[in-house]
């Protein structure tokens, strides 16, 4: 998922015990407008967990459980409501197999994405034969399968990305390491001719292979090529940057190489920290007008959206948002969790909440409803790609891992569900919002 330096939205991504950071068709398993209880003005109790989350220390003070009185999230919005979630990679939460995750994941989501098992080194490991036989498709296919099963769609995340245990040896830049007492070179030894043609490959095989099973609606083509410098450029730590002969080329020729594979799946660009409407949002829109001046493939950009409690600001999501439906994109929450920690805010008055009570969770209630609200106010109806929550359970978050890059604090409770499975009001919030119902903490 994220490699992310620099300002107060400082987040780094490891292969946590869920994943580590990512259009499309609505996809909805049910009709639209099934009962939902509106439930706004309830008051907010803590959630359900009985025992702390294992993301963090801090323990919730209830152990009331809440209901946010909700049959199926996604039978009320008209784009995809999705969920990333793990296979073998995180098995104590395995789709596959997790009844408990399956639970709410197929009632209240109609898309999923995978958090690692379609990435560059779990689907395309070595390039030993130069065919297909160095693919490794069964975990991605076994996932893809049994969301068709339930009639749900899928976001493949993600064909390129250049975090370094993700991109497979093969790829990587030429290096010398010592192995049994040897000096021997490993990584890419080709032109950059070689290199753009054999990433080609790489798209091209696995676009096709998953246009086959027909519920692969949309693809996070080309993931966190962008830096978070002022003003920001294309980034240049990345194998797929060197190789390609210090040039973003490869952005492009990934792009060309998925539309080539498969005509009707949408094609999406997407980072992390565009939401900020800063210089990086700036040099991506700058990117999307030199793409669509020279008619390279693109059909939205995904804002990842792992944000705080108050920051960034609503009116710069919603800016930055715009700046993209104006060019005519589709816009696609890829990724969002709101953590209610941050170490590094000075002015919300919970940056360093230790338990989780009502005033934090009618707070993180407030700000899931106003980010989906702000969501369907700037970006058209045609034009809305659809929103994943980058997760299922506040057990179940990559952030587990990421607190030391939050000076040791853990990040508690991002997500819609408690540990033990049970409702949180943002799950109420985000139904609010998508229900057009005004945004309270209550």
């Amino acid at each position: 998922m994220i490699n992310k330096s620099l300002n107060q939205s400082l987040i780094l991504c490891f292969a946590a015990s869920l994943m580590a950071c990512g259009g499309g068709s609505g996809g909805g398993k049910h009709t639209p407008g099934s009962s939902l209880a509106t439930s706004s003005s309830t008051s907010v109790i803590a959630s359900s967990s009985s025992s702390s989350s294992s993301s963090s220390s801090v323990t919730s003070s209830s152990s009331s459980i809440y209901s946010a009185n909700l049959d199926h999230l996604y039978d009320h919005a008209s784009f995809p409501i999705g969920a990333a979630v793990t296979n073998n990679d995180g098995p104590s939460f395995n789709i596959l197999t997790n009844t408990s995750e399956q639970t709410i994941v197929e009632k209240h989501f109609d898309q999923m994405t995978a958090g690692n098992i379609m990435k560059m080194s779990y689907v395309h490991p070595n390039n030993n034969t130069g065919t297909i036989a160095d693919y490794s498709f069964t975990n991605a296919d076994a996932f893809v399968d049994y969301a068709n099963t339930k009639n749900m769609t899928i976001h493949g995340h993600a064909l390129v990305w250049h975090s370094d245990y993700q991109v497979p040896e093969f790829m990587k830049v030429w290096q010398t390491v010592t192995r049994n007492g040897q000096q021997v070179q490993i990584g890419w030894n080709g032109t950059s001719a070689d290199f753009l043609t054999a990433l080609e490959t790489h798209v091209t095989a696995i676009v096709e292979h998953f246009r086959a099973k027909e519920n692969v609606v949309s693809w996070d083509v080309v993931n966190e090529a962008l830096n978070d410098g002022t003003p920001s450029n294309f980034r240049t730590d990345s194998a797929f940057y060197t190789n390609s002969g210090n040039s973003a080329v490869y952005i492009e020729k990934a792009f060309q190489a998925a539309r080539a594979a498969d005509a009707s799946v949408d094609l999406y660009y997407n980072d992390y920290n565009i939401d900020q409407n800063n210089a990086k949002t700036t040099k991506l829109i700058e990117m999307i007008d030199d793409f669509l001046d020279r008619d390279i493939p693109i059909d939205g950009v995904g804002f990842q959206m792992h944000v705080f409690m108050d920051y960034p600001s609503i009116a710069n999501i919603k800016a930055a948002m715009k700046k993209v439906a104006d060019k005519g994109l589709k816009v696609k929450i890829t990724e969002l969790d709101v953590a209610i920690n941050n170490p590094y805010s000075s002015g919300w008055s919970l940056a360093t909440a230790s338990t989780y009570n009502n005033t934090t969770a009618g707070a993180q209630k407030l700000r899931y409803c106003e980010i989906i609200a702000g969501y369907k106010e700037v970006v058209p109806e045609a034009q809305r790609g659809g929103i994943t929550v980058w997760g299922t359970t506040d057990a179940n978050t990559w952030l587990t891992t990421a607190t030391s890059q939050y000076n040791g604090q853990a990040l508690a409770w991002p997500l819609l569900f408690d540990s033990n499975y049970n409702d949180k009001p943002a799950l109420r919030g985000f139904a609010d919002a998508l229900q057009s119902a005004a945004c309270t903490n209550m």
